[in-house]
């Protein structure tokens, strides 16, 4: 534990249903906050994860939102 150095946590989850959207905590979101990881139906991400791969991006990173 690093009381001085931010952290951060990332849900897993062992296989849901391909059906379920994973998305970012919306309670954990200011009103005005907007989310930084676009929401994805399980089974979208799963098929794309093992038939695209991240595109040489971590994980965590192929998952959000583009900027522009």
């Amino acid at each position: 534990m690093n009381k001085n150095k931010a952290r951060i946590s990332v849900a897993t989850f062992y296989d849901p249903s391909r059906e379920v959207i994973i998305s970012p905590a919306s309670k954990l979101l200011d009103k005005d906050d907007t989310p930084k990881y676009n929401s994805v139906k399980f089974g979208d991400h799963v098929s794309a994860w093992y038939y695209k791969g991240p595109k040489g991006k971590k994980t965590l990173d192929s998952l959000a939102m583009s900027r522009e």
